[in-house]
């Protein structure tokens, strides 16, 4: 968990340190208590939801910016690509990083961000270095409507 001196203040920490916050919304607990534990440790602050409409919940209740949408794409009540066609209104500057074990799937992105899938299972290490690169930016877009699938695979 992140003091309150850790928190985003404008793009940087009261120590100078770059904090970002994510939204991560998955079905199974399991990939949220790991993937937002793993997240926490490196420094960004992690909203956690159950699946879309929870998630939507949750973003008009975080008063703070979001940096980052990382979901799952099949989930009950609401799916991934829903919600990133719901948010599409609401932030429509919000990258997205999709996490999937159905290869194929039809996504969505939100505003000009093409989306990003992450195939389970994958890498932790990898999953981190992809975020990091997408919230800082040094990843290169894809064209607009394409995704850029990365397919991370949990090492043997």
């Amino acid at each position: 968990m992140m003091s309150s001196h850790s928190r985003h203040h404008g793009g940087e920490t009261e120590t100078g340190r770059r904090a970002w916050t994510v939204l991560l919304v998955d079905d199974d607990p399991d990939v949220r208590r790991t993937v937002g534990r793993v997240l926490r440790g490196v420094g960004i602050e992690v909203l956690e939801a159950e699946d879309g409409v929870d998630a939507l919940d949750r973003l008009r209740s975080h008063a703070g910016p979001v940096h980052l949408l990382i979901t799952d794409v099949v989930m009950p009540r609401m799916d991934g690509p829903e919600l990133v066609f719901a948010l599409a209104h609401l932030r429509p500057e919000l990258p997205v990083l999709y996490i999937t074990g159905f290869a194929g799937a039809r996504l969505n992105q939100v505003g000009s961000h093409p989306p990003r899938v992450v195939e389970k299972p994958f890498d932790i290490g990898q999953f981190v270095a992809t975020t990091l690169a997408i919230l800082t930016e040094s990843e290169p877009q894809a064209g607009v409507g394409s995704a850029d699938v990365v397919p991370l695979r949990a090492q043997a």
